[in-house]
Order: structure tokens, then sequence, then C-alpha cells
């Protein structure tokens, strides 16, 4: 069942990657959503798929940043994306890492 402060939890997950900003930005407790994914499996999706483009979107801007060699740190995470993006494809040296999800 759709809820009427769905979107706006949503966006601001989505935005925020924070589950207390989100029930904030909708007006309500962080238990109402989690009671809530519990029990709507298309809620639920969609509380994933936000988090899945805020994280794309956090890694966009720190590629970014790392690829800038005018920006402070850019080395620490050019280090970091790499070792993350090994991760994600399942092998870091030599080494097989399995998804816990």
């Amino acid at each position: 069942m759709r809820e009427h402060w769905q979107p706006a939890f949503l966006a601001a997950l989505e935005k925020s990657g924070s589950v207390t900003t989100a029930a904030q930005a909708a007006g309500i407790s962080r238990v109402t959503a989690y009671k809530n994914k519990r029990g709507d499996p298309e809620f639920a999706k969609l509380w994933e798929e936000a988090l899945d483009c805020g994280a794309d979107t956090l890694e966009d801007e720190a590629r970014k940043r790392a690829m800038d060699s005018t920006t402070q740190g850019s080395h620490v995470l050019l280090m970091f994306l790499l070792k993350v993006s090994d991760r994600n494809a399942g092998v870091s040296r030599g080494r097989t890492f399995h998804r816990l999800n």
C-alpha cells in the first residue's frame, strides 16, 4: 500500500543515504519507515533502489574528484575507488569476495 509520505522519504533517502534524515524529511519516525519496509515488498524494493542511486551519485562525485589533480586527497580517493572497484568485481589480489546482500 502506497503511503502519502513515501515519495518524500524515498527522494530524501536517495539524496542523503540516511534513514533518519529521510524519515525527518517525510515527517515520520524511523520505526514507521522500517515497519513499512518489512510489510511492503514494493516499498522495500524502492528503498534499495533509492540507496543504489544515491551510492552511484556519491561514487560519480568521488571519481570526478579523484581524477582532478588539483583536489587535495585525490590520490587517496583514487586508491579507495580502485579498491572498491575490485570488490565490486568480486576479485582483489587473487581472492574472491562474496556479497552478503
